[in-house]
């Protein structure tokens, strides 16, 4: 039987980008959490005024929905088979396999981290077989190495 294939599109998951590292909201969740800056995800529950002005921030800063998204998908017996393929499309364009039989963790806090690490590498963990690693460097380049994709919308259509 062959596996179903879910890919997450336009996940909203990034890194802090470049001309927000330097704001109060980074600064201060980057000082608590001991990190660097450029190793936060953004997050609109924390860097809520940090994104004002950021273009379409209606659309960022929300890796919770793909966490969640990631979660329910593997708490499925279809998972649990192998009968499932996990794919994430982000907002850069780049998209990752989610390797068979993975455990997300459950805390969002390390998700993020495990998140921020496989943005910035391409990979978790960084040596050794990939969890997570990046499979596309675009959504055009997937679809052209993965076949026909089947879109579904909010709407239902």
């Amino acid at each position: 039987m062959r596996a179903l294939k879910i890919v997450f599109l336009e996940s909203s998951l990034e890194l802090v980008p470049e001309d927000l590292l330097g704001h109060p909201q980074v600064s201060r969740t980057a000082r608590r959490y001991g990190l660097d800056p450029r190793d936060l995800i953004l997050d609109k529950s924390i860097h809520y005024k940090a994104m004002s002005g950021l273009p379409k921030r209606w659309k960022r800063g929300r890796p919770d929905i793909l966490h969640t998204s990631l979660l329910a998908a593997t708490d499925t017996p279809l998972y649990e088979r192998g009968s499932l393929k996990l794919y994430f499309h982000v907002l850069d364009g780049r998209v990752f396999e989610v390797k068979a039989g993975v455990r997300i963790p459950r805390h969002l806090e390390r998700f993020k981290g495990l998140m921020a690490q496989l943005l910035k590498l391409g990979r978790v963990p960084p040596s050794g077989e990939p969890l997570i690693a990046e499979c596309a460097s675009s959504l055009s380049e997937y679809v052209e190495s993965h076949g026909r994709l089947v879109l579904l919308s909010e709407s239902g259509f």
